[in-house]
């Protein structure tokens, strides 16, 4: 029998929707503006910066690592909260996107904070990444009945009236508080991320109708249409004098245009022909043209341009207004944009025209095309077919009929802007933004024609009268056809009823109504029948839907209304019905038809979710997960409940989530920040949601999860070593989620997960893990006694940026115990602390920083600090700053214990003891597929592990690390990870994996150690971060991996050569190998002091490409000929800590003809085997230190033999080169033997090298290490 969560049926409901917003705004030259763009290997540029840092709205930054051939490795550096207390994160992946929650505002994010702005993959995407932005857009919305606002970011600022928002540029470095206080206090309704938008004729004027109005001398003469795209190109002939005014809202200095798109969709509108002797005039040659510049150059911009000139272009009193430019469906910001739409509507009378978008796809219609208001175009050929490219209705979510009309949009000539793509004073593109003018124009020359009507009555004309096609949700009503609007006898007030979506079962709704007027434009009286239809495709049809009167009679220059009326309680089947409103003459001539829709959805159910601890306390859920397990796809409905509602279609679900139970200090009823003891996965991986419920997620049916690790006994689990638990559900049609809450330091009091045992699903799969560090303890205490203390660190980066400034127990070393009271003036006055273990009790009136030092200064060799209240603490109160002494937290009950210790004796010792260096190390994870079992207590024993011995090379004297492992699980998008210090090179350690060939892994190793807070911030180093290769552990294995082996070299990564298809050189990465075949990347640092590379390809001295960021991309190489190219990689290391391998290159020099189909281009490889120790100095006992090894081979398949090699030393960094003897054994191996002993010519310290080799077809390799080892 299926576990079922408990739930409460709930006999009403109670619905107040707001929408979950996830998806990205795509209005791009690829997507809404040119339809089916060429792919041109050279653009973008060759060689691009590797963005990895993203800082979130709340401060803390993710790093992001690509991982070639596998899905990316994220981290978390935490920004500090003014509280001092420290965040869970959870990442989500969910359709190839990374999602990145917070714990303290994870309530708020889809309701106050725009999912996006907490979305790592749409942040890089939109180049908000900390190399390339310093500052975080944001578009902040208040509330209706806020009248002072006062913005919670520090920021430039603009404010968008239309939609109560204000626009700010957030400083990143400012420091942020996001919490609900804050927002509340500021007035704030929402905050959106401010996302980068970007750009979405001879015949089709004359397919369109427009001679007809021109015959009759209409040009569009009294209408002014305002544009708002990339600028226009004022001076081009066919525009000279068109525009009475203009705006630049980008960051540019110019509203010409620079791209060419705005122009083009002017020309199409305005422009006169001139250039061309009227051949491509556009539809209205006679409009008054305004230039609102809301994209730049290269057809980007924000959302909040987009809004501020939609604003201001109303206000330059337009009558028409053509937006080329849009969002996919379900983007977060759309209710945004289509509002201003609609408000900016409403308020000016202007009618706004929207493309439709080229997603070319079913129910793909975004905004602000979905605007109710707007006259929404789709693209046809010059034949009336759909465009392919054109996206198609319904609207997202509310299933509206959408586009409205369509318009030609497939090789538009029209003017071309100068400077940009081409020859001439024409181009040709497609697109639905090709389409809008075309129906802008129309719309134009039927308002010169008939002045008095409203914007929805021209929307309602141009669609009641254009050229019919069957294809309600692709063309709309038809192709636009003025010829057709200027003889229409019979004008309708609506261009379509749409009643919209109505939820099952019928009985819920009341009828509703929609009045259409008819107004007559000719000299007699016009009678009509009119009559309704919808129905359901291959169902039942809308009896119930009916119109009144049957026959209508309106008199010359009259109108004549007629009601539609749906009583939805009648409705049968379930679908979307489709229809028309027929308004019919006697002799069966249509004068006009009104499309009809609307739908009868599934029945919709509230799902309420609440949680309880493990000690029986509500709390609330960390973002519950709940998923269609049928069909997968994210749910966006909220409903208004204490905690998490859902409103969902019937159906079988799943739902997952985490819940923390807290320390007993922590209120009740509260959202805590701080005092987690421990965390819990919840889960119902399958079951039925039939009826309103309740769903009550209880931790007490948990688990927990242990560990025992028999080879080390002594093993502990140490602050932050439950470092993950994880869980995946994929659906029957193949979607996939999967969920990750990673463990931070100082994030639980008590190391300690617990799963709830679930049974096996039937649909899709399921899967659910955990992840452990168990190492020698970072801290312990022995009392000598029975008495159990657990002491722990507080987390470092509170009191410092780097682990070398935080100070520990190395050793061990017994310590008196000495009461320090509160560690206050008074409490310290009289006490002997020299030397002692200082035991101090926790107060609100203080801080730890403040009651560490103060003991301390007064002698204190170490500070224990116990909570004042029952259980555990950390908290730490609002002052930072570096600690003096190790200081460590115990319980209430452990810092009673010992007083009461204290007491009964005149002296109580203990003995500390602890090490950052631990000889040890297991990474375990531990995963359960298709069901979480009952018994879920691990061993660890040597049968099933795998054993790696990890050598840590020194590259000086001083060398620091950081080292992330990721554990890549079957299906995954990406997985998350920490950082942790690694004390001191040279080093080895053992390390243990559970051997599980499901799970594939990844190593880093960053020198120096990542900075993980920026309290003392030091001068800018170039990092150099190592990635191992993948990896599978096998139960029993032994191996051995090392990192930073010399020499470091320039090469390309060992798993992904360069390759040739065609005439197209693909280049995966380009950087710095190891002698254990490690990668790193190594761009130019940004600072002066750092990194310099330089990467330049070329062919007979003409150079094809270069860069000196990370040299990865496609290049078109310029004869599919056998040809002769260089290629050349330097890299220069000025970082301070750099002390070998400082001056680097690698040139080739290949011979290479165009492929048909991808193939390995003979970029040899050379590796060095020195007899180093782990310092990286060659053998100090050696005899045969002058002697070592050298492989050159080709990458991937290629078999060439290598002709010539020629080996070089140096003992002076390169001044002076003495030829060593190369003898050549096996399979391109060699044994070089530089000449006497090297201690003789112990010049610099170091031995450079430098290597030649020319392999049997001619191509050559030449490489020169500067400092490649050390001399002993």
């Amino acid at each position: 029998m299926k576990r079922r969560p408990r739930w409460v049926v709930r006999s009403t409901l109670a619905i107040s929707a707001s929408v979950v917003m996830t998806a990205s705004l795509v209005v791009a030259t690829s997507g809404q503006a040119l339809a089916d763009p060429t792919d041109d290997p050279n653009s973008p540029a060759f060689g691009a910066d590797a963005p990895t840092d993203v800082t979130l709205i709340t401060g803390d930054v993710a790093h992001v690592t690509t991982n070639l051939d596998g899905p990316p490795t994220v981290t978390v550096t935490p920004a500090p909260r003014a509280d001092g207390s420290t965040p869970q994160f959870r990442v989500t992946t969910f359709d190839g996107e990374i999602h990145v929650h917070p714990s303290d505002v994870a309530p708020l994010i889809g309701q106050r904070f725009d999912p996006e702005l907490f979305n790592i993959t749409t942040l890089l995407d939109q180049g908000l990444d900390d190399l390339t932005s310093n500052v975080l857009p944001v578009i902040v919305e208040y509330g209706d009945e806020v009248s002072t606002r006062n913005a919670p970011f520090a920021g430039e600022q603009r404010e968008l009236s239309s939609v109560n928002a204000t626009a700010i540029a957030v400083d990143k470095t400012a420091g942020v508080s996001t919490g609900p206080t804050t927002l509340s206090s500021s007035g704030v309704d929402r905050v959106w991320l401010d996302r980068r938008i970007e750009a979405q004729l001879e015949y089709s004027t004359g397919q369109i109708g427009a001679p007809a109005a021109w015959d009759l001398g209409l040009d569009g003469s009294g209408i002014r249409v305002a544009v708002l795209d990339t600028g226009i190109d004022e001076t081009h002939p066919d525009l000279s004098g068109s525009v009475v005014s203009h705006r630049n809202f980008t960051y540019e200095d110019t509203e010409g245009d620079l791209n060419g798109h705005g122009t083009h969709i002017a020309g199409t509108i305005g422009g006169d022909g001139s250039a061309s002797d009227g051949q491509f005039q556009g539809v209205a040659p006679g409009v008054e043209l305004v230039n609102a510049k809301v994209l730049d150059g290269n057809a980007g911009g924000y959302l909040s341009w987009l809004i501020e000139g939609m604003e201001w272009a109303v206000a330059q009193d337009v009558d028409v207004v053509n937006l080329s430019i849009g969002m996919r469906a379900g983007a977060p910001e759309a209710p945004l944009v289509t509002a201003a739409v609609d408000s900016l509507s409403a308020a000016s009378g202007a009618l706004f025209v929207v493309a439709a978008g080229n997603d070319g796809c079913t129910g793909c219609i975004g905004a602000p095309a979905d605007a109710k208001s707007a006259l929404t175009v789709g693209a046809v050929d010059r034949d009336d077919r759909l465009a392919d490219f054109s996206s198609q209705g319904p609207t997202f979510l509310d299933f509206g009929m959408k586009p409205d009309i369509s318009a030609p949009g497939v090789e538009i000539t029209a003017p071309r802007a100068e400077g940009t793509g081409g020859d001439g004073d024409y181009a040709a593109m497609s697109g639905t933004s090709m389409a809008t003018p075309h129906v802008v124009g129309a719309v134009a020359l039927l308002a010169q024609q008939y002045p008095d009507l409203t914007a929805g009555e021209l929307k309602a004309l141009v669609m009641a009268s254009a050229a019919p096609a069957d294809d309600l949700f692709g063309q709309g009503t038809g192709r636009v056809d003025v010829a057709a609007a200027l003889e229409q006898p019979l004008q309708p007030s609506l261009g379509s009823i749409d009643f919209g979506l109505f939820e099952d079962p019928p009985t819920q709704h009341d009828p509703v109504e929609s009045t259409v007027t008819y107004r007559n434009e000719t000299d007699a009286a016009i009678t009509v029948d009119l009559t309704i239809t919808a129905a359901v495709d291959g169902g039942g049809a809308a009896d119930s839907l009916t119109v009144t009167p049957s026959e209508l009679t309106v008199e010359p220059g009259e109108s004549g209304e007629a009601e539609v009326r749906l009583d939805p309680t009648q409705l049968t089947d379930r679908g979307q019905y489709l229809g028309e409103l027929t308004a019919t003459t006697a002799d069966g001539r249509r004068l006009v038809t009104t499309p009809v829709g609307f739908e009868l959805g599934p029945i919709y159910h509230e799902v309420q979710i609440a949680a309880v601890a493990r000690d029986g306390r509500d709390v609330r859920p960390h973002i519950p997960y709940l998923y269609n397990v049928d069909t997968g796809g994210y749910l966006r409905d909220y409903c208004e409940a204490e905690y998490y509602c859902l409103r969902v279609p019937q159906g079988t679900y799943s739902l997952a989530g985490f819940v923390n139970t807290y320390a007993p200090w922590v209120p009740d009823g509260e959202d805590p920040r701080e005092g987690v003891l421990n965390t819990s996965l919840v889960a119902y991986p399958e079951f039925t949601v039939d009826e309103d419920m309740t769903i009550v997620m209880d931790a007490r049916d948990a688990v927990e999860v242990t560990v025992d690790t028999p080879l080390h006994p002594d093993g502990k689990v140490n602050d932050s070593g439950a470092l993950q638990m994880t869980w995946s559900r994929t659906s029957g049609n193949g979607e996939k989620v999967m969920d990750h809450f990673l463990g931070m330091p100082g994030g639980q009091l008590e190391q300690r997960f617990f799963m709830t045992p679930t049974e096996e699903v039937t649909i899709g799969e399921f899967s659910a893990s955990t992840r452990w560090i168990v190492e020698a303890p970072a801290i312990a205490f022995d009392t000598g006694d029975d008495l159990e203390l657990r002491p722990e660190y507080y987390r470092a980066d509170w009191f410092s940026d780097n682990s070398w400034q935080f100070p520990t127990v190395e050793g061990s070393s017994k310590l008196q115990v000495v009461d320090a009271g509160d560690a206050s003036e008074a409490d310290l006055a009289g006490i002997k602390l020299n030397g002692a273990l200082a035991l101090v009790r926790r107060s609100d009136a203080t801080t730890v920083l403040d009651q560490s030092n103060a003991a301390a200064a007064a002698g204190a060799a170490m500070v224990a600090i116990y909570n004042d209240q029952p259980g555990p603490s950390n908290q730490l109160g609002a002052a930072q700053g570096k600690l003096d002494v190790p200081t460590v937290r115990l319980s209430h009950e452990e810092g009673s214990a010992l007083l009461d210790r204290l007491s009964g004796k005149k002296k109580v010792t203990v003995t500390a003891s602890g090490t950052q260096q631990s000889p040890y190390r297991y990474d375990l994870v531990y995963l359960e597929d298709g069901a979480i079992p009952t018994d879920l207590a691990y061993t660890a024993d040597a049968g099933s592990l795998a054993t790696v011995k990890r050598e840590f090379y020194a590259l000086g004297d001083h060398n620091t690390f950081a080292e992330a492992s990721s554990p890549f699980q079957p299906g995954a998008d990406a997985v998350y990870t920490r950082k942790f210090p690694v004390t001191g090179a040279p080093r080895t350690r053992t390390d243990y994996y559970v051997g599980d060939e499901r799970v594939t892994w990844k190593h880093d190793l960053t020198t120096p150690e990542s900075a993980y807070n920026v309290l003392w911030p030091t001068d800018p180093g170039s990092p150099l971060v190592l990635i191992s290769p993948w990896e599978t552990y096998r139960a029993g294995d032994t191996t051995r991996h090392q990192w930073f082996r010399g020499p470091l070299a320039p090469g390309f990564n060992p798993e992904r050569p360069a390759t040739r298809d065609g005439d197209i050189l693909t280049i995966p990465t380009t950087g710095m190998v190891d002698a254990a075949g490690n990668f790193t990347e190594t761009p130019t640092s940004h600072f002066h002091v750092g990194i310099e590379s330089q990467f330049v390809l070329s062919s007979g001295g003409e150079v094809i490409a270069e860069t000196t960021n990370v040299p990865a991309g496609t290049i078109l190489l310029p004869s599919a000929e056998a040809t002769e190219y260089h290629l050349s990689y330097r890299v220069d290391n000025h970082s301070s800590w750099a002390e070998l391998y400082t001056s680097t290159v690698t040139e080739w020099t290949i011979t290479s003809a165009a492929t048909s189909g991808p193939q390995a281009q003979p970029f040899m490889a050379v590796d060095y085997d020195f007899a180093v120790d782990q310092s990286n100095t060659l053998g100090r006992e050696s005899k045969l230190a002058n002697v070592f090894g050298l492989q050159i081979g080709h990458p991937g398949d290629l078999r060439i033999g290598v002709r010539q090699v020629r080996v070089d030393v140096s003992f002076d960094d390169g001044k002076r080169w003495e030829k060593a003897v190369a003898i050549p054994l096996l399979n391109g191996r060699y044994l070089v033997m530089a000449s006497g002993s090297l201690l003789k010519f112990n010049d610099s310290g170091y031995l450079s090298v430098r290597t030649n080799a020319t392999d049997a077809r001619g191509n050559t390799v030449s490489q020169e290490i500067i400092r490649a080892v050390k001399l002993p």
